[in-house]
């Protein structure tokens, strides 16, 4: 078999700028002694590939992809010695790891290609390798390859929108144009669709990538913009991923190669990218998201990925979360079949909970997760926004459980009344306010969905208190206090952070100081319990009507839904049927 046919699966990873701080990521490496063939013992490196980047998920790509005989491809020079090592992810004793075979190899002085066969007996969940590097040698580059031609060959369109964070973008968009550059058989089979919806960006098109200006209509705006790029484009499959992200280019590589030997069943699945923690690059803090009560959460929660049992813990999902109906893909990372979703848009949602709706309409398809198909992201408490999380996010809820959840009827009261009680008792009088104004559109059905989202904004920002916002520069005093347990607090006055607060931290609080991450800032809260009063006697009134009126509005949703998700309304919700009448 000629090395020449093996084709990648995934390439063997060194840190690259941004990285390379984090080497654990890629490798860990110690020094030790060494006798390759005559010359007698000499110092040497040893490399260990078992890490986020580098392991080799082989029970995974086997179940999801129609592979052929495997091979770890390496390009390198001088005196190397190769271990292929086994890993099991036993629930008694943790990892399990074996020595699968060893391998010493010549290069010769200038850099040449050689490729091992990798055997994995079928107990074994993932594979890497143990690299000792001798005096005067190096692994220039090394892949994980199959023998079989993939069993189609997808064009995948790029999505990301965004909203004035040019920093981010234009960093994500010259790695793009950098990987496409260095890769010319993969130049007809990416392209980058790039949704200014701030119009700050330079519109136009480049060889590899478009910049389109669009109307501010949030994330599920912008990605339907990008959307019809790429169904006009004729693209098999649709990445979505988030403006405001780091992404190490060979995710782009794997996500091709999953898609283009999936086998047939997992056709449709979805391939989703892990985020990552920004500030704490070795943390995983989301992946897979699953449907908990009303809201979702990250399926595996925040997990440390710098061993290679919380590599493999980190990728593994048990099969039934799909046949529960209970899986999404999340917006900062995920690719899908235009042939089972092309057709159809999101919902007009503007931004929260519209990704968990989008994916909810295929219940039942997978959602795979591989170690190196990732990006790195602000954790969500240095994200949180009232508008967002309080408007936004129960009100676009509330309709995908609407449209999705066959036991939602029993629920809604439950969980709408936590979430009340929750404002309440962090005296988050503003977020109560917006709160009962997504209660109060619910209610209108279509008309709140499909009102203008710039008139819409405005009309809450004049609606809703603006709470006075004091600066905090002291970086270090902030995650200070990210780590304190802050309810300890003695006396009237107490501290707290934005997101997600025990409310202990303000009882027995006349006056609470809540402190912002992203924003460096905190206001004040403090305690008005005739305002509490008021707002509850709404609230309780609105919930009354939401619960008595709950069948006719589901009916009502459901026909929005088919209404929404259309081309038709997007043309037109985004002005776009206007802009064509003025250039015709």
């Amino acid at each position: 078999m000629g090395e020449e046919k093996l084709r990648p699966l995934a390439n063997i990873l060194f840190p690259e700028e941004g990285f390379l701080d984090v080497p654990e990521l890629f490798f860990r490496s110690t020094e030790c002694f060494h006798e390759f063939g005559h010359g007698g013992r000499q110092e040497c490196q040893r490399y260990s590939f078992d890490t986020w980047m580098n392991l080799f998920a082989a029970k995974k790509w086997r179940r999801y992809c129609d592979l052929g005989n495997l091979f770890l491809r390496v390009c390198g020079r001088g005196s190397l010695q190769i271990e292929l090592v086994g890993h099991i992810l036993d629930a008694g004793f943790g990892l399990i790891s074996e020595s699968l075979g060893t391998f010493d190899h010549e290069f010769g002085q200038n850099p040449s290609e050689h490729a091992f066969p990798v055997e994995i007996p079928g107990e074994f969940d993932a594979v890497s390798l143990h690299a000792i590097v001798g005096r005067e040698s190096a692994m220039e580059a090394a892949a994980w390859c199959t023998d079989k031609a993939p069993l189609r060959k997808n064009r995948i369109a790029v999505v990301s929108c965004t909203f004035r964070r040019e920093e981010y973008i234009r960093r994500t968009m010259g790695k793009f144009q950098r990987f496409m550059e260095e890769n010319p058989d993969l130049q007809d089979r990416f392209h980058l669709f790039v949704v200014d919806n701030g119009k700050t960006l330079e519109a136009g098109s480049k060889s590899f990538i478009d910049v389109i200006p669009n109307m501010n209509a949030g994330g599920a705006g912008g990605f339907a913009r990008g959307l019809m790029e790429a169904n006009d484009g004729a693209y098999d499959r649709c990445l979505f991923i988030d403006d405001d992200v780091d992404v190490i280019s060979e995710s782009f590589f794997r996500t091709m190669t999953v898609a283009d030997y999936l086998r047939e069943e997992y056709r449709g699945a979805f391939i989703s990218g892990v985020m990552m923690n920004l500030h704490k690059k070795t943390l995983c803090t989301e992946s897979l998201t699953v449907r908990d009560g009303f809201w979702i959460h990250g399926y595996h929660g925040n997990c440390s990925v710098s061993s290679p049992k919380d590599v493999l813990r980190s990728i593994h999902v048990d099969p039934a979360v799909f046949d529960e109906e209970t899986a999404s893909s999340s917006w900062w990372y995920a690719c899908f079949s235009l042939e089972d979703m092309g057709g159809e848009y999101p919902i007009p949602a503007f931004i929260r909970g519209d990704d968990a709706e989008w994916s909810w309409r295929r219940f039942g398809a997978h959602h795979i997760v591989l170690n190196g198909i990732c990006v790195w992201h602000l954790p969500w408490e240095w994200k949180t926004s009232r508008l967002v999380d309080r408007y936004y996010l129960p009100r676009n809820m509330f309709l995908a459980h609407a449209i999705h959840d066959r036991n939602f009827r029993k629920e809604f009261g439950e969980e709408f009344t936590r979430n009340f009680d929750y404002l309440a008792q962090t005296l988050d009088y503003p977020s109560i306010d917006l709160f009962l104004a997504s209660m109060r559109d619910i209610l209108k059905g279509r008309e709140s969905f499909a009102e203008n989202p710039l008139q819409q904004r405005e009309r809450l920002s004049r609606t809703c208190e603006k709470p006075e916002i004091h600066a905090c520069r002291d970086k270090g005093k902030l995650r200070t206090l990210a780590r304190q347990r802050l309810r300890d607090i003695k006396g009237k006055r107490g501290m707290a952070l934005d997101f997600n607060t025990d409310p202990q931290c303000y009882q027995g609080k006349e006056e609470v100081k809540v402190y912002h991450l992203l924003h460096e800032s905190y206001e004040r809260r403090v305690r008005d319990e005739k305002r509490e009063q008021r707002a509850r006697r709404e609230f309780q009134w609105l919930l009354y009507q939401m619960g008595i009126h709950y069948e006719e509005l589901s009916e009502h949703l459901h026909a929005c839904h088919e209404e929404f998700r259309a081309r038709k309304f997007w043309d037109a919700y985004l002005e776009l049927d206007i802009e064509a009448e003025r250039k015709g």
